[in-house]
C-alpha cells in the first residue's frame, strides 16, 4: 500500500495528532502551501509528530518507503541528529499539544527554507513533484492488475506493461531527485538543528503561558491538548492578550485584597428563615438528617435544588444574587491603554462574581449603528459554589475592539434584559465608559422602576481624558456624568488608569 509516512504509529499516535492538529490557527494554510510547494507535506507533519510525541520511535527504512519521501527523511534524520534533539524530546514525549506545537514549528521552517531557492532548484521540486505522481500511479495500477487477475489475458498485458513503463519511470526520477537530496548543503541540516535547539528552550514556557492566563482570569486552565495548543498559541501571537493577562492578574489580586477588608468590616444579620444551600446557615433541624440514612438522602436531593431551610442575613452578603453585567465601551476613543484597564476591570468583576456563584455577562458596545458584542464569561445554569470561567469568551472579549462613536441606551436596554432573564434579584450593572451620549427619560424610568422591583445596582465608571476636553473646549465627564446619573445611583471619575483606582468598584460589588 502506498503510505507515505515514514515512522511507524498505531491507533493511539494517530488519533492523538488528529485531536489536537485541528486546533493549529493556521493549519489550512500551513498544509495548503506545504503541498503546493513539497510531495506529502502533511504525511511530513505526522511524521514530526511522531517523532517528538513517540516514546520508542521506529523509521521505515528506505526501500520499504515511496523514492518521493527523500526529503521528509533527510528532515526527520536532521531533527534526530540535532544538539538540542534530545532536550526538545524531553518536553515534547507524550504531550500531544508540544508535539503539535513543535512539529509545526519544524514544517513552517523546512518549508521556509525549501522555498527561498538556495537549496533546491525550481525544476528539482517539480521534478519530485512528478516523482510523487508516478508513483501513485504505479500504485494504482498494481493494484488493478491484481484485482483484475485472471479474469482478461489482454488487460493483464496492457496493465503489465503499463508497470513496466512506470517502474522506469519512476526509477529515473528517484535517481534524479535523490542526488538532489544528497547535495543538499549543510545550512539545511544547521537550520533545523538551531530550530530544534530553540523549541527546547522555548516550549517549557508553553503550558505556562495558558496557565498563568487561566490563573490571572481566574480559570482552571484549558482542559484539553488542543485547547492547551490554542490558547497557547493566541498568546503567543498576542501581544493585546498578553498585556491583558498580565493587567488582569494584578487587578483580580487587588480585587481580592478589597474585599478581604471589606469583609473585615462588613456588618450583616439574620433577619428572617428562607431557602438555600449555605451549610454554615442551616437550621439545626436540616442538620440532624445528616444522622439518618434516608432522610440524609432526601436532604442532599434539596442542598442540589437550593431548597434546603437556612437562617437568611441581611447586610452585605452578596452570595445567590442576580448576574453582573459589565458594559465595555468600545468606541475609538477607548483604545489603547483605556481599553486594556476596562477589560481587566471585567476579569477583576468576574473573579469576584463568580465566587458568589454568580453569572457574568461582558458587554462591549460603540456607537448605535453597531451590533452589541455579548460573552458569558461564566457557566450558564445554577450552579453550587463558585461557576467556571469560559476561557473561549474571555479571549473573545479581550480581542474584540469594535471602534466607533459611544451609545448608552443599547448596552443599558441589554444589561436589563440579562437581569429579567436571570430571574433573580440583586444584579449589579457596571458601565465602563470615556465618551457621552444621551439616555432618554423612558428608559431612565424603566431602569429606576426595575431597580426597585428587582434590587438592581448601577455603578458607573466614567474614564477622564483632559486632553480630549481641551480639544473640544468642554468637559466631557459632565455631560457623561448627567445623562448616566438619571440610572446610577453610585458613579467615578478616572483619570489614573491603575488598579487602586477600581478599588472603591470592587468593594461594591
Amino acid at each position: 500500500m502506498f503510505d507515505p509516512r515514514l515512522i511507524e504509529t498505531d491507533s493511539y499516535d494517530r488519533e492523538s495528532f488528529a485531536r489536537v492538529i485541528r486546533h493549529v490557527s493556521d493549519l489550512g494554510d500551513l498544509v495548503g502551501r506545504g503541498q503546493r510547494l513539497l510531495p506529502h507535506f502533511e504525511a511530513l507533519l505526522e511524521d514530526l509528530f511522531a517523532l517528538l510525541f513517540k516514546l520508542a520511535v521506529q523509521v521505515r527504512p528506505p526501500g520499504l518507503a515511496p523514492a518521493s519521501t527523500a526529503l521528509n527523511r533527510r528532515i526527520l534524520l536532521a531533527t534526530m541528529a540535532a544538539e538540542g534533539f534530545l532536550d526538545l524530546k524531553d518536553e515534547t514525549a507524550l504531550d500531544a499539544a508540544r508535539a503539535v506545537h513543535a512539529a509545526c514549528d519544524l514544517g513552517r521552517r523546512a518549508l521556509a527554507l525549501v522555498k527561498s531557492g538556495d537549496l533546491l532548484l525550481e525544476e528539482e521540486l517539480l521534478a519530485a513533484m512528478s516523482l510523487a505522481e508516478e508513483e501513485a500511479r504505479l500504485e494504482r495500477n498494481r493494484a488493478a492488475a491484481r484485482e483484475l487477475a485472471g479474469e482478461s489475458e489482454k488487460l493483464e498485458k496492457a496493465l503489465a506493461r503499463g508497470i513496466e513503463e512506470g517502474e522506469r519511470q519512476v526509477k529515473g526520477l528517484a535517481e534524479q531527485f535523490k542526488q538532489s537530496i544528497e547535495e543538499l548543503p549543510p545550512r539545511f541540516d544547521a537550520e533545523l538543528s538551531m530550530l530544534a535547539s530553540r523549541l527546547a528552550d522555548d516550549l517549557p514556557r508553553f503550558n505556562e503561558s495558558a496557565d498563568a492566563f487561566a490563573r490571572a482570569v481566574g480559570g482552571s486552565g484549558p482542559r484539553s491538548a488542543g485547547e492547551r495548543l490554542r490558547l497557547a498559541e493566541k498568546l503567543e501571537r498576542n501581544e493585546k492578550l498578553r498585556k491583558l493577562a498580565a493587567l488582569a492578574g494584578a487587578f483580580r489580586a487587588e480585587a481580592r485584597a478589597s474585599r478581604r477588608r471589606r469583609r473585615e468590616r462588613a456588618a450583616t444579620e439574620i433577619y428572617r428563615v428562607g431557602r438555600g444551600a449555605d451549610i454554615g446557615r442551616l437550621l439545626p433541624s436540616e442538620l440532624v438528617a445528616l444522622r439518618h440514612p434516608l432522610r440524609r438522602r432526601e436532604l442532599l436531593r434539596r442542598f442540589i435544588e437550593h431548597q434546603l431551610v437556612q437562617y437568611d442575613l441581611r447586610g452585605d452578603d452578596r452570595h445567590g444574587r442576580g448576574p453582573v453585567v459589565v458594559c465595555i465601551d468600545g468606541s475609538g476613543s477607548m483604545n489603547g491603554q483605556r481599553e486594556l484597564w476596562a477589560k481587566a476591570v471585567a476579569l477583576a468583576l468576574l473573579d469576584i462574581a463568580r465566587k458568589q456563584g454568580r453569572r457574568t455577562r461582558a458587554l462591549v458596545f460603540s456607537g448605535p449603528e453597531t451590533e452589541l458584542s455579548t460573552f458569558d464569561l461564566t457557566g450558564k445554569g445554577r450552579l453550587v459554589g463558585r461557576r467556571p470561567v469560559d476561557i473561549d469568551a474571555v479571549i473573545g472579549l479581550a480581542e474584540c475592539f469594535p471602534g466607533g462613536g459611544t451609545d448608552f441606551e443599547k448596552p443599558l436596554r441589554a444589561a436589563l434584559e440579562t437581569i429579567r432573564f436571570g430571574g433573580l434579584k440583586g444584579a449589579d450593572i457596571i458601565f465602563i465608559t470615556d465618551g457621552e451620549a444621551t439616555v432618554s427619560e423612558e428608559l431612565a424610568e424603566e431602569l429606576r422602576r426595575e431597580k426597585k422591583r428587582r434590587d438592581i445596582s448601577v455603578f458607573a465608571v466614567i474614564v477622564d481624558d483632559p486632553s480630549r476636553n481641551r480639544a473640544r473646549g468642554g468637559n466631557n465627564v459632565q455631560r457623561a456624568a448627567r445623562e448616566l446619573g438619571k440610572v446610577a445611583e453610585r458613579m467615578t471619575t478616572v483619570s489614573e488608569l491603575t488598579k487602586e483606582s477600581a478599588r472603591e468598584l470592587f468593594k461594591a460589588v
